[in-house]
């Protein structure tokens, strides 16, 4: 090969080296200014597994709302970018989820679908400047702990309190002139045994008699035993904090037992009638549940959401699909008000879908209860409280 082969030969790679390193710098800055026009936020959320019913619900309602938002030119005329991270409804998996997301630089985190997960991350993100919204976790540590007094000023809560519910279900059993109470509740879950204990103290103010209380471990599918028991103490109310699945379940076994009185649960309740294998189980009865929406309450947006909803995913909408959208309308309009985000989200005082939306002292929504009745077969809103 002659020096002039071997110079072109040189000036070839030379050139390449060149286009080659042009691409690079050109997808750099491409990516760059692409990120620089978009909002980036994360979702940490149990997309698989047994909690992935919660989940999804909630990621539909997250990404039904980022698609109005980006369809209408964005924020600011800034798009936003959803990142999401599978948490599997684990602990320990939300831990690595929320490191992740805080890695790829989002500007604020949507999570809490289930208090276990919740409480695992809560003490690491109060540590950070990063704006975190609850959706229906309901430990009460979850925005404020209560041993140091500390409230989580970056964390909020777009649902309700164990608290909360457990006091609205005393209160409704008081307006039912209720004078023996049962409880029936899951001890390894934060979610049933705070409900449990937040109701039989309201019990007590209220002078109502709780007369027994029986625990079930996770994952059991006979209640037979724990109901005799309840069903030997005559009471004319039975609470049962869990959720949907489980709770289909317990309703049919109560109603071979011949359980006849006025049975009351969460929100965790949701749906519980697509869970039943045989729908005669609940008919004449007086089952009912506390939520903080309802699909077909006539006042408020509910009822616009949900035919959106269904057309949507085919599907009639819960608090989860709720508390997603209504998340990403807090962090839209605390981002479109400029300035500090999580000072924005704790002066919050917007329209939501189920009412109006701010935020009390521990960084919890301010919200009125909707009591939800099963009758025929069917989950019908009965009154808000």
């Amino acid at each position: 090969m002659t020096n002039e082969q071997n110079n072109k030969k040189r000036n070839y790679i030379i050139i390449a080296f060149i286009l080659v390193f042009l691409c690079v710098v050109s997808l750099f800055i491409f990516k760059k200014r692409s990120d620089n026009q978009s909002i980036k936020i994360g979702a940490l959320l149990p997309l698989t597994k047994q909690a992935s019913q919660y989940g999804i619900a909630t990621k539909h309602g997250i990404d039904m709302r980022i698609e109005k938002i980006n369809n209408s030119g964005g924020i600011n005329g800034k798009k936003i970018k959803c990142i999401e991270f599978d948490d599997e409804g684990d602990p320990s998996k939300a831990v690595v989820g929320y490191n992740y997301l805080k890695e790829k630089g989002v500007s604020g985190i949507i999570t809490g679908v289930i208090s276990e997960t919740a409480l695992s991350i809560v003490d690491q993100f109060s540590n950070d400047d990063i704006p975190i919204t609850m959706t229906t976790a309901s430990a009460d540590d979850v925005t404020f702990n209560k041993e140091s007094g500390k409230v989580y000023q970056n964390v909020f809560r777009i649902g309700v309190t164990n608290s909360f519910q457990g006091e609205k279900a005393a209160e409704f059993a008081k307006s039912k002139n209720i004078k023996n109470a049962a409880v029936l509740f899951c001890g390894e879950s934060e979610y049933s045994s705070g409900l449990k204990d937040s109701f039989v103290n309201k019990c007590k103010d209220l002078g109502i008699n709780v007369s027994i209380t029986e625990n079930f471990t996770l994952n059991s599918v006979d209640f037979q035993r724990q109901l005799e028991n309840i069903k030997s103490k005559i009471p004319d109310f039975i609470f049962i904090p869990y959720y949907r699945d489980t709770i289909a379940l317990i309703l049919a076994q109560a109603d071979k037992l011949g359980i006849n009185c006025i049975m009351f649960g969460p929100d965790g309740w949701r749906g519980v009638t697509k869970y039943v294998s045989d729908i005669s189980c609940l008919k004449n009865k007086n089952y009912f549940y506390c939520d903080l929406f309802d699909p077909y309450d006539p006042s408020g947006n509910s009822r616009t959401f949900s035919e959106e909803y269904q057309k949507k995913y085919g599907e009639v909408p819960d608090l989860c699909s709720v508390s997603g959208y209504e998340a990403i309308q807090v962090f839209e309009n605390a981002v479109r008000l400029g300035g500090n985000i999580i000072g924005n989200i704790k002066n919050t005082n917007i329209n939501c879908i189920s009412g109006n939306m701010s935020f009390d002292k521990y960084n919890n929504s301010n919200r009125k209860a909707v009591i939800i009745r099963i009758e025929d077969g069917e989950e019908k809103f009965y009154q808000k409280v």
